[in-house]
This record gives C-alpha cells, sequence and structure tokens, in this order.
C-alpha cells in the first residue's frame, strides 16, 4: 500500500503499509466478535502490535506524530483505514486517539510524556465523555464527582481513561486515570 501524505515520517509510512496488510485479518476477527458479541482483543492487540497505539503521540516523545494540522489528513486516512477494516475497532481507536490529543492539547510536558510510555507500554487510553442531559458529571472545588457518564469506548479494557466533568463554576475539566 503507497503512502497517503507525502510529509510523513519513513515509520509513520511503514505504518500506513502495515494496516494495509492487516485489514484482511481484522475484518475476519471482526465477523467472530461481532458473532460472539465479544470485544476485539484480538485486533487490538493487533494494531498495537503494529504500532498504531503511539500514531497520534508526538514525535519528540517517541511517537508518529499524527495530529494536527499538518499531519491531520493523514490521520484521518488512517482512522479511515481502521474503520474501513472493522468500524467497532475504528471507534476504539479513535477515542485512544482523541484521548491523547487531549493530553497533547492540554496537559503540562510531564503528562504528555506520561501518557507517551503508556502508550508506548502498550496502553490503550478510553474516553468517557458522553452525558447525560440531566445528571452530567460534576466535579467539586473538593475534587470529589458526582453524577453520571453514558458511554466508554473500551470500558474494561482500557487501562487510563480521560473523564471529562463540569465544574461548579460552569468550566470544564479532563481528568486522567
Amino acid at each position: 500500500m503507497k503512502t497517503f501524505h507525502p510529509q510523513l515520517t519513513e515509520s509513520a509510512s511503514l505504518l500506513f503499509e502495515r494496516v494495509g496488510e492487516l485489514i484482511p485479518a481484522i475484518r475476519e476477527a471482526a465477523e467472530k466478535c461481532d458473532r460472539e458479541a465479544a470485544f476485539p482483543y484480538e485486533s487490538m492487540a493487533t494494531l498495537r502490535e503494529a504500532g498504531l497505539l503511539m500514531a497520534p503521540v508526538p514525535i519528540e516523545f517517541g511517537g508518529l506524530g499524527l495530529y494536527g494540522i499538518t499531519r491531520g489528513e493523514a490521520l484521518f486516512q488512517l482512522l479511515h483505514l481502521v474503520g474501513y477494516a472493522d468500524l467497532a475497532i475504528g471507534r476504539i481507536f479513535e477515542a485512544h486517539v482523541n484521548a491523547i490529543e487531549l493530553v497533547r492539547r492540554y496537559g503540562t510536558g510531564k503528562q504528555i510524556e506520561a501518557a507517551a510510555l503508556a502508550a508506548q507500554a502498550g496502553d490503550l487510553f478510553a474516553l468517557w465523555v458522553t452525558d447525560p442531559v440531566e445528571n452530567g458529571l460534576r466535579i467539586s472545588p473538593t475534587l470529589i464527582l458526582a453524577g453520571e457518564k453514558w458511554v466508554c469506548s473500551a470500558a474494561g479494557a482500557a487501562t487510563p481513561a480521560l473523564v471529562t466533568a463540569q465544574t461548579e463554576a460552569g468550566g470544564q475539566v479532563v481528568l486522567g486515570g
């Protein structure tokens, strides 16, 4: 498979080739998971081994740097390929990418490095953001959470998760753990 974006690093170009080669196996595993109503652990392990969890991590932290304006198109194409192979895996991977991006945008240098090290160790990030209309998650000044969330990508399979919560003053914070 050819590289889609001329500004990609060699590592990112190789990642595209690997993902293209993995599509048939991921599709086959998706059919099995659908029949058994099971989480796609095997496909996630395949993507982990192929290096996808490092795709959105900044280059200076050992990742492939697929984020932002200059490489956003390449990231979109990678998400498209993964979703083409298996939409469930694509959604889980997109949440991982989104979580890493939130840390990259709003985190400190130490938090970005910690997220990069977690991704490098194979940790899949989950994203828990959907609030019900009435009782969304809130955080008090004493850091007590109250309320509920509806959906968490990869719940029970991801290691760290990012959670959004409203402050009493009306702002929003992102919590990780």
